[in-house]
């Protein structure tokens, strides 16, 4: 099957499912996914939003902790080196939250040249991770820039996936969200669409057969979901 093939059963797929529009449909599907993210960062590129969540050291400290539910593909929290390092390496603070452990559930994260060059992983006989459920593979991961320095190049270690061109260790922690939440978000926009003038001649031009039948079972399946009702 082409590739433009696979995209229209993909599109027609989507369709059935919410019945709507492709072009519609497209749209609401990919509220269930992060935003787009560069091979350089530390992010997944457009994954699903209860994917495995990063968790800066200092929004942990702050109090931002995984809900009572947990998330549904764990977390990872990121600690820069000087906020892991006491002032004689590879000794660590002793103030860091006992809950974490590093290669568990935390991490070392080397973002800038200086960070490379003070705390070099090498020294400590670490390893870059390479899983996203504990135990972690490794203990750091790295995503520093090149320079125009000589000697200086692109450091980029951890979750880094050749054959799939996967890259990046999880989400933002504020992109998370779990399969309950996107299913009912993706229903709960299908049925606003649904009450939008001209949408049922919209679908019937693209062929969608008995739109309102479509328009019936995603608002029954709203009321089944104990989604709220907007009275449109």
């Amino acid at each position: 099957m082409t590739a433009k093939k696979n995209a229209k059963a993909k599109n027609t797929r989507l369709s059935y499912k919410l019945g709507l529009p492709a072009a519609i449909a497209r749209k609401v599907e990919k509220t269930g996914q992060t935003r787009g993210a560069e091979k350089d960062t530390v992010y997944q590129n457009r994954v699903l939003r209860c994917s495995t969540v990063l968790i800066p050291l200092s929004s942990w400290k702050a109090g931002v902790v995984p809900p009572p539910e947990g998330f549904e593909n764990s977390y990872i929290v990121l600690a820069h080196p000087e906020e892991y390092f006491s002032d004689t390496p590879p000794t660590c603070k002793s103030d860091l939250p006992k809950n974490l452990q590093l290669g568990q559930n935390l991490l070392v994260f080397y973002e800038t040249r200086p960070q490379w060059i003070h705390y070099p992983p090498s020294h400590y006989g670490w390893h870059p991770a390479n899983s996203r459920i504990p135990p972690l593979g490794g203990q750091y991961l790295a995503r520093v820039p090149d320079t125009t320095s000589p000697g200086d190049s692109l450091e980029r270690h951890g979750y880094i996936d050749s054959e799939s061109g996967g890259q990046g260790a999880g989400i933002r922690i504020y992109e998370y969200a779990s399969k309950t939440e996107i299913e009912a978000t993706k229903y709960q926009l299908s049925f606003l669409v649904w009450q939008t003038d001209g949408i049922i001649d919209m679908a019937r031009e693209e062929g969608i057969q008995n739109p309102e039948e479509c328009k019936a079972r995603i608002e029954d399946k709203c009321q089944d979901m104990g989604l709220r009702d907007l009275n449109l």
